[in-house]
């Protein structure tokens, strides 16, 4: 029974557990193999993640310029190469850096290292860290001081167009031609860069790949091949007008095509930009002792420029300021040189011109039959250095004894330019006499008007012993010892005629003038209110002489009454010419103020001031509250009522049931007081600055007053309305009334 319900498994046979180990393993290996395969299949996912994204990185790193690189960029900033404001050279950051260089409107604006071989930077970026990129540089063998006429830059050919990949834009002729320009900033110098061939050829062509002084045998190579082109170097485009006057080309270079030694090649020439500008001035003045260089020398970089100066044509050359002082001209050659921003030169003039003097010969007379008096001379003009003038004085008739004067006889013969001085020579007169003549000479009078009387001036005789000299004003017509004088202005003619009983007379005329004297009418200046008439208007006069009244009068030029100051309305005039003087007008300002606030007066009638009396009781009816003393006095009573209930309930008054009623009427009185003091004081201003016969105006002088008067009174009011002194507590005033 128990076998039957507990039933024991059959031993398997031997061939049944053959196979089911087999199948269990089996089993863990397809398990261990999918393992495997999984582990495999993810792994070369996440390798090709990576060389993707290697990739990717390589050519967007490689693109364009690093924004972090562009602090070190140079610019052209006011015609000069300098680094960006504010931030310095690559230099600093690595000492192979050589240059910048920019071609316009591409992808190529990098700068430009050197190692030193050919491998070093193509396989490592500008910072020395190793990279497939690599960076543009500058062939091993150039000279990096800038003395070499052919450099060549390396690059990487990039899919992308990074680095020198962008060069295979420039095999298309339209691309070609607008794309010309670019900039080359050294150390040593800026340069403008102009494309003019572009070529296809291998790494092993020496006339390309050779760098140095050598500019014209890679101009001759060049247009040999593009007059035949041999089988491992093609002449895709050329442009020969560039080449003209070149002093130094720029190849880039980068891989061709798919070939290893395939290379493509853009040639550019190099011109030098001349950023350096020297400006000077010259001289030019009369001489005056003293040296003179050339003015305002300046330039536009004066750091590390130096500034020579040649006098004989660039012959020889000196720092040291050449100068002038004598008369002469001198041509100054100046030249600024910079290592960096060129050279400039400019020729200035130094021009120091004679001074000019005069020799005045002066007028001379002698006697008949006596010999020649010694010559004179009067030197006119300023002499700077102890010049000494030589000349000599003649007489060009002499031998010549009639009597007479003689103009101009009297020479000064000398060289006309005398060491640094021009001189002219002006002749003199010479006057002979007969014996026993008299001779005169005399002066006028020419001035400004100045109250006195003048006559002529100088009146010389050569014999005054017993001379009687006589005047004429009218031609000769007349003759007098008296002098004639000459005071108010004009112009009078005057004949001098001396007489002597043992000579014979003699003539001159001489004139007397005055001219008149200025005189200044000033205004002064004014000031009124708005509305009110103009002041009396009053001037000053400067430059009498001799008490006379200069007549004017004073009108306002305009009539506008706006405040303000108003320059120039108060306008003298009058005559020009009064008298001896002539007379200048000087206007002045007029300020106007506002205008003051008038009481108002005028003609009114009963009528008009019975009106008002009943719009004053009204108004102190409505506005003044003295008329609510009922209530506030009702008050007082009912107060005083409860306090005698309060007495007798309580017997005896204390200030917890009771009233301060003695303290309210005390209060209520002076507040009684005071608010009839305000409602007079009302009155009284209103009676002072209205007429009651004249309507009322809604605002015044009196209504401000009347204003604080009522605000007075309702303050007070309000205290009394207020007021509450320790009331009872079970007082309630309001059950009462």
């Amino acid at each position: 029974m128990a076998d039957f319900e507990n039933p024991q498994p059959k031993p398997a046979s031997p061939k049944s557990s053959v196979e089911a180990v087999l199948s269990h393993v089996s089993q863990v290996g397809n398990t261990i193999l999918s393992l495997v395969s999984g582990l495999l299949a993810a792994a070369l996912i996440l390798y090709s993640s990576y060389v993707l994204y290697d990739t990717f990185y390589t050519q967007e790193s490689a693109a364009s310029t690093p924004f972090e690189l562009l602090q070190y960029r140079p610019e052209i900033i006011d015609d000069g190469a300098v680094p960006v404001s504010g931030k310095q050279s690559f230099s600093i950051i690595n000492d192979d850096y050589r240059a910048w260089l920019t071609m316009y409107d591409t992808k190529i604006d990098y700068p430009v290292m050197q190692g030193s071989d050919d491998l070093y930077y193509a396989s490592h970026d500008v910072y020395g860290q190793t990279s497939l990129t690599g960076a543009i540089y500058m062939a091993a063998d150039n000279a990096p001081d800038g003395s070499d006429t052919y450099y060549l830059l390396y690059g990487h050919h990039m899919d992308n167009g990074a680095m020198f990949g962008g060069l295979d834009d420039f095999l298309d002729e339209a691309y070609f031609d607008s794309h010309r320009e670019g900039l080359f900033v050294t150390r040593t110098g800026v340069y403008d860069l102009t494309t003019f061939a572009v070529i296809r050829t291998d790494a092993y062509e020496d006339e390309v790949y050779t760098v140095g002084d050598r500019i014209m045998d890679v101009e001759d190579f060049l247009r040999e091949m593009n007059s035949s082109s041999d089988g491992h170097t093609q002449i895709v485009l050329f442009d020969e007008e560039p080449l003209q006057g070149a002093e130094r080309i720029l190849a880039l270079s980068t891989c061709a095509d798919a070939r290893t030694d395939g290379r493509l090649v853009v040639f550019t020439v190099m011109n030098r930009r001349n950023l350096l500008k020297l400006t000077a001035e010259g001289y030019e003045g009369v001489y005056d002792g003293q040296t003179h260089g050339p003015l305002k020398v300046e330039v536009n970089y004066p750091e590390g420029t130096v500034v020579s100066y040649s006098t004989d044509g660039g012959t020889t050359w000196t720092e040291g300021l050449p100068s002038i002082t004598d008369v002469g001209e001198m041509k100054v050659l100046l030249r600024a040189v910079n290592e960096i921003y060129g050279i400039d030169t400019v020729e200035v003039t130094l021009t120091v011109k004679p001074r000019p003097l005069t020799i005045q010969v002066l007028d001379q007379f002698k006697e008949f039959g006596t010999d020649d008096p010694e010559w004179q001379a009067e030197i006119i003009g300023e002499i700077v250095d102890g010049f000494i003038p030589i000349y000599t004085i003649s007489r060009t008739n002499a031998g010549t004894e009639d009597v007479g004067t003689y103009e101009g006889v009297l020479v000064a013969e000398g060289q006309a330019l005398q060491g640094n001085y021009l001189i002219t020579f002006v002749p003199g007169d010479f006057t002979i006499a007969a014996s026993g003549s008299l001779a005169v000479v005399a002066d006028g009078y020419e001035g400004i008007y100045d109250g006195k009387t003048h006559g002529p001036g100088r009146v010389e005789v050569n014999y005054p012993d017993g001379t009687t000299i006589l005047y004429s004003t009218d031609g000769g017509a007349t003759w007098s010892t008296t002098v004639p004088m000459i005071k108010n202005v004009g112009s009078v003619t005057v004949w001098i005629r001396v007489e002597n009983p043992n000579y014979e007379p003699a003539e001159t005329q001489v004139i007397l003038q005055v001219t008149p004297a200025p005189v200044t009418v000033t205004a002064h200046a004014a000031s009124k209110r708005s509305g009110d008439p103009d002041p009396s208007f009053t001037a000053y006069v400067e430059g009498v002489v001799d008490g006379f009244k200069i007549q004017f009068e004073i009108r306002r030029a305009d009539s506008d009454e706006s405040k303000g100051l108003h320059s120039g309305v108060i306008v003298p005039y009058g005559d020009e010419l009064q008298g001896n003087y002539i007379v200048t007008y000087v206007a002045a300002d007029l300020t106007i103020e506002a205008a003051a606030v008038e009481p108002r007066t005028g003609d009114g009638n009963l009528a008009w001031a019975l009106v008002n009396l009943i719009c004053l009781i009204l108004t102190i009816y409505l506005f003044v509250p003295i008329l609510k003393l009922r209530d506030k006095y009702g008050r007082g009573k009912k107060m005083r009522k409860y306090n005698d209930e309060m007495l007798v309930l309580y017997g005896t008054e204390d200030d917890t049931h009771f009233y301060r009623l003695k303290r309210f009427l005390k209060r209520f009185r002076i507040g009684f007081c005071l608010e009839i003091l305000t409602v007079a004081a009302a009155l009284i201003a209103f009676i002072l600055t209205e007429d009651m016969r004249l309507p009322m105006v809604l605002f015044d002088q009196w209504t401000p007053m009347m204003a604080a008067l009522l605000l007075l009174c309702w303050i007070i009011d309000i205290r009394l309305m207020r007021y509450r002194d320790q009331e009872p507590k079970e007082a309630d005033l309001s059950s009462e009334e």
